[in-house]
């Protein structure tokens, strides 16, 4: 299945057992996400989508600090400066 590219994308998987006494364990395996690109900038630190790699990245990648973004998204952007 496909959904929308957003900076707020989140995953969720539940567990559960409708068993009354009962301990519900559960596991992710082999979880695979890809992504795939169809937009008019070719760089990987255009963060917003815009075409270009700039300030709005920046911004974008240290609003959202951790959640998803981490150090590798900001060298990305930072890798990929002024490009378009």
């Amino acid at each position: 299945e496909y959904v929308t590219l957003t900076t707020g994308l989140r995953m969720r998987f539940t567990a559960s057992d409708t068993g009354d006494g009962s301990v519900v364990e559960a596991a992710i395996d082999n979880l695979s996400i890809t992504v795939t690109s169809c937009g008019t900038s070719g760089c990987a630190g255009d963060i917003t989508g815009d075409g270009t790699v700039g300030v709005d990245d920046l911004l974008a990648v240290i609003a959202e600090w951790n959640n998803p973004y981490t150090v590798d998204d900001l060298l990305g952007v930072i890798a990929d400066w002024n490009c378009n």
